[in-house]
């Protein structure tokens, strides 16, 4: 996958956030399996931009919104009133969701912190049987590493209260936060 920036955007703020992006990725594809890897650095067209490796799947919000609209999600009644999650679809979700919580720690045990995750940082892979799922997070433009491993607890606060948020997102189909909150917070 190639990032560049449009000439529209400011380019020092982007160019810089690409540069974060192309470091962290760097330095976590080393020690993650759940990163995607950074592959060069470079400029097109007088405009900056990475490389990165290809990540096949589908973003956490689509796979959420797909999963949530096809109705696969609640067992109804002889009176047509939801049951709550089938057993299988809640089976799917927590793996999911273990996954997803299993990359964030292993970027957290790296020493970094992602400071912008969201649904659409999130690509979600399922082999064609749907029983196995894998998980990449991207959109580290704007991830920190940590040079002192022992405060790491109060930094990784934002990606914890994201992560809820996020797993919410998927049990529920909506987001737990106002919604213009929501847009603005998890949009890219």
């Amino acid at each position: 996958a190639i990032k560049t920036i449009n000439e529209m955007h400011g380019k020092d703020k982007y160019s810089s956030q690409m540069k974060n992006e192309f470091t962290i990725s760097k330095h976590l594809a080393l020690q993650c399996s759940s990163v995607r890897a950074a592959i060069s650095h470079t400029e097109i067209s007088g405009l900056p931009a990475i490389s990165l490796e290809w990540v096949n799947g589908t973003a956490l919000s689509e796979w959420t919104k797909h999963f949530h609209e096809t109705g696969r999600l609640h067992c109804l009644t002889e009176d047509n009133e939801s049951n709550g999650i089938n057993y299988y679809d809640k089976n799917i979700i927590l793996l999911l969701a273990v996954e997803i919580s299993n990359a964030l720690a292993e970027i957290h045990n790296a020493g970094a912190i992602h400071n912008n995750l969201n649904p659409s940082h999130i690509i979600v892979e399922t082999n064609k049987n749907g029983d196995n799922m894998t998980v990449k997070v991207i959109g580290l433009g704007s991830a920190t590493l940590l040079t002192d491993l022992n405060g790491i607890s109060s930094e990784i606060q934002k990606d914890l209260l994201s992560l809820g948020s996020i797993l919410f997102e998927m049990f529920t189909g909506m987001c737990p936060l106002k919604e213009d909150f929501c847009n603005d917070t998890f949009s890219e």
